[in-house]
């Protein structure tokens, strides 16, 4: 039986292979979405209290008066947070 010539240079599918996922790994990285928006820093507590519109005591008490004042929350749920 004859011996076969050994071979140094990879297959040819190997060879294809591996250019094939470079390929694949360079699309990925190259659609890889990269956000410019910002993203937004969280207000201190002292500037979303100021950001808050303010009522003055008389406007209230006229509102109050006339059933026109507006509350954001129930009785109930004032109720259980203080």
């Amino acid at each position: 039986m004859k011996q076969r010539k050994q071979n140094s240079k990879p297959p040819n599918s190997l060879a294809c292979g591996g250019r094939l996922l470079l390929i694949v790994i360079a699309i990925m990285l190259s659609s890889q979405n990269t956000s410019t928006v910002p993203t937004p820093v969280p207000l201190s507590e002292e500037e979303a209290d100021a950001a808050v519109p303010r009522v003055s005591l008389d406007d209230a008490k006229a509102a109050l008066d006339s059933n026109s004042a507006f509350a954001n929350k129930s009785v109930a749920g004032y109720s259980e947070n203080h």
